[in-house]
């Protein structure tokens, strides 16, 4: 698994001071050759790999690498820079002191402070114009998503198992919470947790609590915790053996009919 590094810092002034010389193909691979290097933390000491991962043709990434070869140190197979790897220990540095802080806040010994402190960001999240966008409207029995529908509804039960919901909007809450589960960019594990904290802190609202938790909790960017949870699909109705298909979302008989197939379907997850 490569390590979520997303950018790498970069200074202008010391690297054309460096690669004044260079020709305009040489600047363009051996910048290409930084970012993977940043990616992968070191790269292959054999030109064919090397044109393969850049997509150059061999003899003309091994003309223009000449040009190049000078930045990069070979040991036991493998080229590395010297700057990068300066750049990547900083960064490993970094990301290591970040886990023990967080690790020292949410497994001290004063588990007072650990609530105080889960309640605070939890509420953070949950309460700054991020609440859960919720689209009610019923789209057919059908949809395009890619994601486990079963697993979904068996995360939906265990939610609404927990936090009872009473209301259309809090059992899609509920729906919400499997499906982010059943796409695989949230784990059970981090729904578990966010029940616990909702159990421990007895927020106000308990549902909107669960929200902030999850993206709290994620491990993924917040922006990408908000776009899966608000493109997911409404749960279709449960189909029994001689019913009718749903109509066409698009057609008369399904913009006239009643909206409520959702609250419905959602109430039985409950």
């Amino acid at each position: 698994m490569m390590p979520r590094r997303p950018w790498f810092p970069f200074n202008p002034s010391d690297y054309l001071a460096d690669t004044r010389l260079l020709t305009l193909e040489a600047h363009g691979l051996y910048f290409l050759l930084l970012q993977h290097h940043w990616i992968q933390e070191r790269l292959p000491d054999c030109p064919k790999d090397l044109a393969k991962l850049t997509g150059q043709d061999p003899r003309r990434f091994k003309r223009c690498f000449k040009e190049i070869s000078q930045y990069f140190e070979s040991a036991n197979g493998y080229l590395t820079n010297k700057r990068m790897v300066s750049e990547i220990e900083k960064a490993k540095e970094k990301t290591e002191k970040a886990r023990g802080s967080a690790d020292a806040r949410w497994h001290g010994n004063d588990a007072n402070a650990m609530r105080s402190h889960a309640a605070q960001e939890c509420e953070r999240n949950a309460n700054q114009n991020q609440q859960p966008t919720l689209n009610t409207t019923y789209v057919g029995a059908t949809t395009n998503f890619e994601f486990d529908e079963t697993v979904a509804r068996e995360v939906a039960r265990f939610v609404a198992g927990k936090l009872n919901p009473r209301t259309e909007k809090n059992r899609e809450i509920c729906w919400r919470a499997g499906y982010v589960v059943a796409t695989g960019h949230v784990t059970r594990e981090v729904i578990e947790n966010a029940l616990r904290a909702v159990a421990e802190v007895r927020p106000k609202n308990p549902f909107t609590y669960l929200f902030g938790c999850i993206r709290q909790r994620a491990g993924i960017p917040t922006k990408e915790v908000d776009d899966v949870w608000n493109n997911a699909p409404e749960t279709p109705p449960r189909r029994v053996k001689g019913d009718q298909p749903p109509p066409s979302p698009n057609s008369d008989a399904a913009m006239n009919a009643p909206r409520n197939k959702l609250a419905d379907d959602i109430r039985r997850i409950g």
